[in-house]
């Protein structure tokens, strides 16, 4: 039900001979180019990431295709502003330089979680995709008949699709986003990691 938008009664009309106080003048918002140039914008060189531009009110956002087994990753990075310095770019490096070690840790992770419990996301990627999609689309998928598909068949056939890094002083972290299709399911599996590669957390996200 619309909300009832509430209205005033009309004031009443003012008094033959009353003063009215002048309006005040409107403050002026300062324009978008002051704004800008308030905030300065600062860059850094660096080996991996090439330019880097600091932004004091948003940060630093970096972005890359890389490939990994034949297939495009989308691999993004974000820095808090306050925290943006040459050493913890170095330090973020080192995902982009060894993506494939990342991923491979990634994945032992989603193997373990699935080998050590039933309930877990993994499980429940499969057993989600297996009642939801039709059997035509499963069989163009694993390229088996759909009661021969085992979650080992799920493991097998994920790719990594996006990856989101977030460094920070403090030990920063990184998502892993796998996919079993891009054309067919919105659902991923969401590996968070730390700078070491340990595991934190698995879920099935959208």
């Amino acid at each position: 039900m619309a909300a009832k938008k509430k209205t005033k009664g009309r004031r009443a009309a003012a008094k033959v001979g009353a003063v009215r106080k002048p309006k005040k003048a409107a403050r002026r918002q300062p324009s978008n180019a002051a704004v800008k140039k308030k905030r300065a914008v600062n860059a850094m060189a660096h080996p991996v990431f090439g330019r880097v531009t600091v932004d004091p009110g948003e940060g630093v956002y970096w972005q890359k295709t890389l490939v990994l087994a034949d297939r495009d990753v989308s691999v993004e990075m974000t820095i808090d502003a306050s925290e943006a310095t040459p050493e913890l770019l170095d330090r973020a490096a080192q995902l982009v330089t060894r993506l494939a070690h990342f991923d491979a840790l990634a994945r032992a992770g989603l193997r373990w979680s699935s080998d050590e419990d039933s309930d877990s996301a993994v499980a429940f990627y499969a057993a989600h995709h297996l009642e939801q999609l039709s059997s035509e689309t499963l069989k163009a998928i694993f390229g088996k008949p759909v009661e021969s598909i085992a979650v080992d068949d799920f493991l097998a056939r994920l790719f990594l699709k996006r990856v989101g890094s977030y460094p920070a002083k403090g030990g920063g972290t990184a998502t892993f986003d796998y996919t079993i299709s891009t054309d067919e399911t919105q659902y991923i599996l969401s590996v968070q990691l730390d700078e070491s590669g340990e595991v934190l957390g698995i879920e099935m996200e959208s």
